[in-house]
């Protein structure tokens, strides 16, 4: 039982990768490399690069994130190198890995001569990459592992130790321009973890959810854990303190055996900077956040209340009820460079990534997963889509002149759901309201499916539009996917005391939060041997 007033609860069973304190291991998201960088003396810095078998099996062969650490720096003189490799493991893949080359045009990562210089020098790879803001940046690009085609043999360490030596001091703006340099610099730092940097401690966050990170994780990452206690641990993210729950045992002091928990989001783009086609950052998903013990704000903190049953009288049941949940949907596989665009604009300011083209008279099929609609609800949903023209049929450049090229229709598992047209390499967005009357029932728990058609008829020249998101305000069964659920109260509902009876879960070592304000102690868990979506905790 909880008072709303307008708030938004998260919650989740502890087996997510995300929130778990079985070991640090397991608290890591698969398909990362994690990296520090530490300050040895004015003229060193030590990089170290760390990971596991998971994470090795699970990043290699892959394009979006590849198996290496490509490091951004500048420095003042000449910079040299020394490796140190340790905890080296051999297997044998199942099956052969993809050919690691970066053929999306345009798209991030180290070129393939690159590569071949990467397997030439052991893995190891130092580059001048070119001046910034009149900085020489460097990157030294690390490959902890090496792979052997015919035999399928993996060889990888556990952690790869490089010590960068430069000529001349390191400038001081080393720390502070690494995080630019990584949104700017081609070969960015594909993942860092809990890397020390002065008095703060960088934690990456690429997921929404409740993030749980031990004090011996943060040992284990090289933070000196001393000095750390409950009255002055701070979280911080775009400037703004974020509240943690902290738990300690026998004392304040921050140790070992201690956890903090907050909830952090991927990172976004901020639309008040004009961008409305982009929701994703073009450059990352992760999301800075700052841990540090010297901050003088004053320190804020999830509190616990109680959510018992029956604490209040008049609660009002709403195990009957579903809610309103917004899911943008949304895949960055097409790259499309937008020749008529304005030059003095930055790249940034409209996306470049799409899910898919389309070309006149085609249709392509996009499939997307969608957790618990609640199909008999009686309320439309709505949605947003966003389109983008690829060709700019406008009798320029020798192009013939075709108003209203892109003639774009967008169904759901076979309804049709709108009609749009326009002209130009114009970005395109679309909002279909509840006034459509689209129902819930077109919608289906798991998978699901857009149909986009090009209606141009191509008779005068083939016209080519892309897809590049979806967003669907649906109403969504009290139900968790995966183990996790955020959820609120159903669209209308006054001020006052709810009982939640959220069900599906796989674990019954369930925590719950209301976001940014409160984690909620005395909840009733039990296990529904029902079958359908009642099965579970």
């Amino acid at each position: 039982m909880t008072k709303h007033n307008r708030i938004v609860f998260a919650v989740l069973a502890v087996s997510l990768t995300i929130l778990t304190s079985a070991s640090a291991e397991a608290a890591y998201p698969a398909g990362r490399v994690y990296t520090r960088v530490q300050s040895v003396s004015p003229t060193k810095r030590l990089l170290t690069v760390s990971l596991t078998k998971e994470n090795i099996l699970s990043l290699v062969g892959s394009r979006t994130n590849p198996p290496y650490v490509a490091f951004p720096f500048i420095a003042n003189g000449p910079v040299s190198y020394v490796a140190e490799r340790q905890g080296m493991e051999v297997t044998t893949l199942p099956g052969s890995i993809p050919e690691l080359t970066d053929t999306a045009e345009g798209g991030p990562g180290v070129a393939a001569a690159d590569l071949r210089a990467l397997a030439g020098a052991n893995g190891i790879l130092l580059k001048k990459v070119g001046i910034m803001r009149g900085e020489t940046v460097y990157s030294i690009i690390v490959q902890p592992y090496q792979y052997n085609p015919a035999t399928r043999q993996l060889t990888f360490y556990k952690t790869v130790s490089v010590t960068l030596t430069s000529s001349q001091p390191f400038p001081s703006s080393f720390d502070n321009f690494s995080a630019a340099l990584n949104r700017t610099v081609a070969n960015r730092v594909q993942s860092t973890s809990l890397a020390p940097s002065g008095s703060y401690i960088r934690i990456l966050v690429n997921k929404d959810g409740i993030y749980h990170i031990t004090g011996n994780e943060l040992d284990t990452s090289g933070v000196n854990l001393a000095g750390f206690t409950t009255q002055n641990m701070t979280l911080w993210n775009h400037g703004k303190q974020i509240p943690i729950y902290v738990h300690t045992i026998g004392g304040t002091a921050f140790t070992k055996d201690s956890y903090f928990e907050f909830y952090g989001t991927a990172n976004r783009v901020d639309y008040s900077r004009g961008r409305p086609d982009l929701y994703l950052d073009p450059f990352s998903d992760d999301n800075v956040y700052f841990l540090t013990k010297d901050s003088t704000a004053p320190i804020q903190r999830l509190v616990t209340e109680s959510g018992a049953l029956g604490r209040v009288s008049n609660a009002v049941d709403l195990s009957a009820y579903s809610f309103t949940q917004t899911a943008h949907v949304e895949q960055d596989l097409r790259y499309e460079r937008l020749d008529n665009v304005d030059l003095n604009q930055p790249y940034d300011t409209q996306d470049h990534w799409f899910w898919a083209e389309v070309s006149s008279q085609q249709i392509v099929s996009l499939p997307f997963y969608l957790a618990y609609p609640d199909t008999t609800n009686i309320q439309p949903l709505a949605l947003t889509a966003a389109f983008q023209g690829i060709t700019h049929l406008d009798g320029t450049n020798g192009s013939p002149n075709v108003p209203n090229e892109h003639q774009a229709e967008l169904f759901i598992n076979g309804t049709h759901v709108l009609s749009t047209t326009w002209d130009g390499q114009n970005s395109r967005i679309v909002n279909v309201g509840t006034s459509a009357n689209i129902p819930q029932s077109v919608l289906h728990n798991g998978s699901n499916e857009f149909r986009i058609y090009d209606a141009n008829p191509g008779n005068i020249a083939v016209a080519t539009l892309a897809f590049n998101w979806a967003e669907l305000r649906y109403q969504r069964l009290y139900v968790a996917d995966k183990d996790y659920l955020k959820f609120t109260v159903p669209d209308n509902a006054q001020p006052g005391y709810y009982n939640f009876l959220i069900q599906h879960f796989k674990n019954s070592s369930i925590s719950v939060y209301r976001v940014n304000d409160s984690k909620i102690s005395d909840i009733t868990i039990k296990y529904l041997n029902n079958q359908g979506t009642a099965q579970g905790y």
